[in-house]
């Protein structure tokens, strides 16, 4: 069985974007409304076909989908751009974002950190050249064995 994902999004998102562009020629061009479909569905559809016959409309209507489809993928890269910055955030097998579980905050001396958050700083060598473990732990306040106060 075929599964939906996110390669459903580019046998679906032409036509839509299409259709969306058609509508907003109707809206502002010809100044028809959406209940302008169930009050005077002839002249929609005269509108509509006359748009799609017009090599200039069509092209007008094929260049302006084509931007919105270039600005849904903008802003799609985008947010999944943030959403990897964004500690604890994960992508499963078929591209949604989800919040991993390994986000579980810790109380330490200096605030509330998530574990991801924790390991991050200490694994960057936050104020520590190399990213010495030991080093950074002791720099964060952090105890990685027994005390040895």
């Amino acid at each position: 069985m075929a599964t939906v994902g996110a390669d459903a999004v580019y046998w679906v998102a032409p036509p839509l974007f299409f259709v969306t562009s058609l509508g907003v020629y109707l809206g502002l061009i010809e100044r028809l409304n959406s209940w302008n479909v169930v009050n005077r569905p002839q002249q929609v559809w005269r509108e509509a076909l006359y748009a799609l016959r017009s090599h200039t409309l069509l092209f007008s209507i094929m260049v302006f989908a084509a931007l919105l489809w270039a600005l849904y993928k903008a802003v799609d890269i985008w947010v999944d751009g943030v959403a990897e910055r964004i500690p604890g955030i994960k992508k499963d097998q078929r591209g949604h974002l989800h919040r991993s579980l390994a986000v579980q905050p810790i109380m330490e001396g200096q605030g509330v950190y998530s574990s991801c958050q924790r390991a991050q700083r200490m694994t960057s060598g936050a104020g520590v050249a190399g990213g010495d473990l030991e080093a950074a732990a002791a720099y964060e306040g952090v105890s990685s064995g027994p005390s040895q106060r």
